[in-house]
């Protein structure tokens, strides 16, 4: 049996797998604080799923990984993980092979194996929640990177940016974002008006994304997609009207997967 999990920068997600399919349901949690708590909570939280041995762990954390997939270089809503060794930690811990990526990197292989994606070859994804993550995965592989894909720390409002002031897309259209700028957490807010200037940010950061990710299909998903966007005719016609270049856009389409997209990466992932 297998453990994957999702440390997003505020719930965690665990849960086994049969290396196909989740097996049961997932256990959701606060994500600690404390790397350290981070670890043990992780092993109690798999023994309560399991008593048998675990063969392999692999999973996704809100955070930049180095080129060997091993050390959190930087955390930004989970400051104290970062510069551990994450890889070898749960090794010791597991005492099994463990394979570890960004958590939006594998919610878009997720989507692109078993979600909205799995009928084309190339996707490119955007996940709006805590933060502002993404990938792009190209026949059904994460697409070649360095350090991994950072698109929520790209400027979209070059003004405010010149000014000194906030301006990349993770500020503008994150969910921690969004409350710094409006003064309200995203569930309070009920003015269309204002989500309409939430969804210009969206859909820039998108138009931006596509013109250096071109793809068969765009998905977005995270918190606020799934909460608070009934629809995405408003986003689609944006974009559509920022993105001049090709003859046509890609459909923009929400993801499928909901919370368990990066569990079910993590199954793909294990595949790889």
């Amino acid at each position: 049996m297998n453990l994957v999990f999702d440390i997003g920068g505020t719930k965690t997600r665990v849960a086994l797998s049969d290396g196909k399919d989740l097996v049961g349901g997932a256990l959701i949690y606060e994500t600690p604080k404390d790397y350290n708590l981070g670890i043990n909570l992780l092993v109690e939280n798999s023994k309560k799923l399991t008593s048998e041995s675990i063969e392999t762990v692999a999973g996704g954390i809100a955070g930049v990984l180095d080129i060997s997939k091993s050390t959190l270089t930087n955390c930004p809503n989970l400051t104290n993980w970062s510069q551990k060794n994450f890889k070898k930690d749960l090794e010791e811990a597991f005492r099994c092979l463990v394979k570890i990526e960004n958590d939006s990197a594998l919610s878009a292989l997720g989507e692109a194996v078993f979600g909205a994606g799995r009928d084309v070859n190339v996707i490119s994804f955007l996940t709006f929640g805590t933060g502002v993550g993404g990938a792009r995965i190209v026949n059904k592989n994460i697409d070649n990177n360095l350090f991994g894909f950072e698109p929520g720390h790209h400027i979209v409002d070059v003004k405010s940016f010149l000014e000194g002031k906030e301006a990349n897309l993770e500020y503008l259209a994150s969910g921690v974002g969004v409350e710094k700028w409006l003064l309200k957490k995203p569930y309070d807010i009920k003015d269309q008006n204002l989500w309409n200037r939430v969804m210009d940010y969206m859909s820039i950061g998108i138009a931006n994304t596509l013109c250096f990710w071109p793809c068969d299909k765009f998905v977005i998903g995270g918190g606020l997609v799934r909460h608070q966007l009934t629809d995405l005719s408003y986003i689609n016609m944006k974009v559509s009207n920022f993105v001049k270049i090709y003859k046509s856009i890609p459909q923009i389409v929400k993801a499928q997967l909901g919370e368990l997209s990066c569990l079910y990466g993590a199954i793909a992932y294990l595949l790889c």
